[in-house]
């Protein structure tokens, strides 16, 4: 049969048609997603800032279309698939009530919260102030305002199964209401390099510290006092020689090195700052974007990475420091060991000897030296293929757009 020129126009048209249909099709099982972090995290350079960027980083390269709300934006909530906030607490409030009652498009959170009080404990609390607050009108506690943003949304995204247990136990939030999914780390930090960090602060094989110095969680202050680097080492034999040092030759010992902010924290903060400045074995450099070159060479510089929080969950800037190759030593609190499993040293926090003790360990194991039953999973070559194999930002993401199409 002869196609004849009108037909073939014809049969162009219709194939045009069909792409633009398919186009149509494929714009809409897009998944729109708007994220709305707290405005904290434009001034704050934590864990929230990053889980925010690093899941829209990724969610973007698995297909999804991701906004973040913005004082001019026209609020349509129709245009979206999935609503995503970030951080329970006072931020949230007032927008967890206008999208609980004003758009039937599903809302999600990641609460970002832990509490040293046990469940039972915040509990009564919670109940005690809900009897007395018709003599309270006004007055609401923290804790509170954070059960009735996490009450408001479809469901839960904590970072991990503790997280997820106080949420249950605390607030009476159902199972099926909660779904684990982890903070993750980039890739990149496998191939970090010591050298940069070397030549730019003359620093090698040094205890290192990520965060906010002066914020009370982070519980800083006894060990600013304490850390003496000769004390953290057991001899000579307890700690890998830098290159080019002969196994009789003399070096620095390791100090604290601090990376990031040493502003405010109030009288707590002034005690930091007082202690950093008497003690010469602790080195504050100020902060780093989680961007920068030098943060990255920081990790790859550390032996050991110090994080003796109240909790944490699990801590974003340990997960990169282990990546990076150093002996991770952490607060047992938190959900940190659901999270890092036995390849990390968990310490207690009020307990600073025992934190110094854990640091110590550390050194020892950094040194390749025996140090134990645990001492294969504790070496940083076995913590680094862990968190590469579970605790990526795409896989993170994958898990997050799996939450968001099981909410629908």
């Amino acid at each position: 049969m002869v196609q004849t020129q009108g037909s073939q126009q014809h049969t162009l048209l219709v194939s045009i048609q069909e792409i633009s249909i398919f186009e149509l099709v494929m714009e809409k099982e897009k998944l729109n997603v708007l994220m709305v972090p707290p405005a904290s995290a434009a001034f704050v350079r934590g864990g929230v800032r990053t889980q925010v960027l690093q899941t829209a980083h990724g969610l973007r390269s698995l297909g999804a279309s991701v906004e973040f709300i913005s004082p001019d934006m026209s609020f349509d909530p129709r245009r979206f698939d999935v609503i995503h906030l970030f951080q329970a607490g006072y931020e949230m409030l007032s927008v967890s009530r206008v999208l609980s009652g004003d758009t039937a498009t599903p809302v999600v959170l990641s609460p970002v919260l832990y509490s040293r009080h046990s469940p039972a404990k915040v509990r009564q609390m919670l109940q005690v102030e809900e009897k007395c607050s018709r003599w309270l009108w006004g007055l609401t506690s923290e804790m509170k305002i954070k059960k009735d943003v996490c009450k408001r949304v479809r469901l839960l995204l904590p970072n991990t199964p503790a997280e997820a247990a106080f949420l249950r136990e605390a607030f009476g939030i159902s199972e099926d209401r909660i779904r684990w999914v982890p903070n993750g780390v980039e890739s990149r930090f496998a191939k970090a390099d010591s050298q940069l960090f070397e030549q730019e602060t003359g620093l090698s094989h040094v205890t290192l510290f990520v965060g906010d110095v002066t914020s009370r969680r982070k519980n800083l202050l006894e060990v600013l006092r304490n850390y003496r680097a000769n004390e953290v080492i057991r001899g000579a034999s307890g700690r890998r020689k830098p290159d080019g040092v002969s196994s009789g030759g003399r070096y620095a010992p390791p100090p604290l090195v601090l990376i990031g902010s040493t502003d405010g924290g109030g009288s707590y903060g002034e005690a930091c700052r007082r202690a950093i400045r008497e003690n010469p074995d602790v080195i504050a450099l100020g902060p780093l974007p989680q961007s920068s070159p030098l943060l990255a060479s920081a990790y790859a510089a550390a032996d050991v990475f110090l994080m003796p929080s109240l909790f944490e969950t699990p801590g974003i800037a340990a997960m990169e420091a282990g990546l990076a190759g150093a002996v991770v030593v952490i607060t047992a609190h938190g959900g940190t060991e659901d999270v890092f499993k036995n390849h990390a040293i968990y310490v207690e926090p009020h307990q600073t000897d025992a934190i110094l003790e854990g640091v110590s360990k550390a050194y020892a194991i950094a040194g390749n030296i025996n140090d134990g039953i645990h001492e294969n999973q504790l070496r940083p070559d076995v913590l680094r293929d862990h968190l590469l194999s579970h605790y990526t930002w795409q896989e993170v993401a994958r898990q997050t757009l799996d939450a968001y199409n099981n909410v629908r």
